[in-house]
């Protein structure tokens, strides 16, 4: 007897080995991936910009590391006794603004080591819902617990998903044309958005994704 469900996974036309270089970027199941992976002695460097939810926070902080973007005071901001980034998980933040900026650029100069030699790059997203700054007009990549009425809330459509990953999937291919890109989507279920939300906001990334998949030769999805 079968007390759960065995997902048959196709065999993809290439194997990951212990000579792969790798990168894995995105939500905390991104973590969990990259930290198996790196417990088996891979050649692998996780979430160097912190936890990232959504595809825009994701695409964004890839096409800063080609475009070697330095991080300075002006994008920081003092909440709560620390300095925080919006484009940064709370990992990031600090009681001092140099510090901060010293873990940020640090994280963009390891995934700029990184990245010109990976040849596999793991994207996992984990929602299609994004939060849009009131004052400016910002999307932003995390909260840092900001009142909610600060905020915008918009669920992305798949022609903006598909076009923000277009843009730097071609950018990634001349920067590294040996990439290989394999997406997932986190199984982690953002209960808070509501059930149904939930389920919209995947079956979006998941459409999205195949989207891609079709659009470009050497981009996966694996199912996880």
């Amino acid at each position: 007897m079968n007390f759960r469900t065995v997902l048959p996974v196709k065999k993809a036309d290439f194997e990951i080995t212990h000579r792969d270089v790798l990168l894995s970027i995105g939500s905390c199941f991104a973590d969990n991936i990259g930290q198996k992976l790196k417990d088996n002695k891979f050649k692998i460097l996780v979430n160097p910009f912190g936890i990232l939810y959504h595809p825009i926070a994701i695409a964004k902080n890839l096409e800063w590391v080609i475009q070697e973007k330095h991080f300075d005071k002006k994008d920081l901001f003092f909440q709560d006794e620390l300095w925080h980034c919006w484009e940064r998980h709370s990992d990031f933040s600090d009681i001092n603004a140099a510090q901060a900026l010293g873990k940020i650029n640090a994280g963009m100069k390891l995934a700029r080591e990184q990245l010109s030699k990976t040849n596999v790059l793991v994207i996992t997203l984990g929602t299609a819902f994004v939060y849009i700054l009131k004052s400016n007009n910002k999307m932003v990549a995390n909260c840092h617990k900001t009142p909610s009425d600060q905020f915008d809330k918009k669920l992305l459509n798949i022609e903006e998903i598909v076009i923000c990953f277009n843009k730097i999937i071609k950018t990634l291919k001349e920067y590294n044309p040996s990439l290989k890109i394999i997406f997932t989507l986190s199984p982690v279920r953002h209960l808070k958005d509501g059930f149904v939300e939930n389920q919209k906001s995947k079956a979006t990334l998941l459409l999205s994704i195949h989207q891609l998949v079709e659009q470009f030769k050497n981009v996966y999805y694996f199912p996880a």
